[in-house]
């Protein structure tokens, strides 16, 4: 599929701030080894989104181990081929920012309807939003499920593309929700349960982890092998179909919690406390004959309530 011109606007936009994203992170991770404090306030995020745009105002987003977190959005109307963008903007982010063909991307949706288009369409191999995939990893891509099980040597060798509705990630009943139950398929990320030393190391390194016990029990805390540790291990890029519907607290501490490296969200809405990296319009899309249905309106005076139920 050809890109529309609206669509390279976005993704040439999406390149400018990532080629900023990677010199800020450089000096970041230098401010780091010189003196971790004055790293704090070295927002990285925040200086390549201001040069990118030129905006002044950013709305500063961490991850669960309280990280400067990357966060922006695409407002793109409805019907502008958002699926096919965030194809796109997987491929550019591996290869601009994150310096990989493979790794973990986890893609979030808010309802049953849109993940089973979505997930139809990236296991089709002859799908255009497949192919980009398998042209950015070199044919090797993966699409789970949260049912699904997947290894160390999967994330290492794939790009692994993990399909997650939110409402099944929601922090207020996470002890009910299989993403966060412990689980034997995910024991290659974690130390052996008798390793407590590794295991004490680990949890030190990612203090976000969940644990079975106390500090000062006899079998000491134990790390639950459960999606949602494997997930704050690999650290993974993020897609979120229709942002707006992200925004609820629970909503956004499950996502961060996740210790992203970096969140791409795309609707037609965005929040009042989104970073727009860039905006289209329904104008350009009607130039670019997107806009497949004729609207028509009709504007009446009357007060009438049935008459504007009409």
């Amino acid at each position: 599929m050809k890109l529309k011109y609206y669509q390279e606007k976005v993704l040439d936009k999406l390149k400018d701030y990532l080629a900023a994203l990677d010199e800020f992170k450089a000096k970041y991770e230098k401010a780091i080894e010189f003196d971790v404090e004055l790293a704090s306030e070295f927002n990285f995020p925040k200086r390549s989104f201001t040069q990118a745009t030129t905006r002044t105002i950013y709305h500063n987003k961490t991850n669960g181990l309280n990280e400067p977190l990357p966060d922006v959005y695409f407002k793109v109307p409805t019907g502008g081929g958002k699926t096919f963008l965030a194809c796109h903007s997987i491929d550019l982010i591996h290869k601009l920012y994150l310096k990989k063909q493979t790794g973990l991307v986890l893609w979030i949706v808010p309802s049953t309807q849109i993940y089973r288009q979505t997930i139809l369409a990236l296991k089709d191999r002859q799908h255009p939003y497949r192919q980009i995939l398998d042209i950015s990893s070199g044919g090797r891509t993966l699409i789970k499920e949260k049912t699904e099980i997947f290894n160390r040597l999967d994330v290492e060798e794939n790009l692994v593309v993990l399909m997650l509705m939110l409402p099944s990630a929601n922090r207020l009943n996470r002890e009910t929700l299989k993403v966060f139950r412990d689980a034997g398929g995910f024991t290659d990320f974690f130390p052996a349960e008798d390793n407590y030393p590794a295991q004490k190391e680990l949890l030190n390194k990612i203090k976000n982890l969940d644990c079975f016990g106390e500090e000062g029990e006899v079998f000491q805390r134990q790390l639950k092998t459960s999606l949602g540790n494997t997930l704050k291990l690999l650290r993974p890029l993020v897609i979120i179909d229709e942002g707006h519907k992200a925004y609820g607290e629970q909503a956004r501490n499950t996502v961060r919690n996740f210790n992203p490296c970096f969140i791409l969200e795309l609707s037609a809405t965005p929040p009042p406390n989104s970073n727009e990296l860039v905006k289209i319009t329904g104008r350009e899309l009607h130039e670019e004959e997107m806009i497949k249905l004729d609207i028509h309106l009709t504007n009446k005076a009357s007060l009438d309530w049935k008459d504007t139920l009409l």
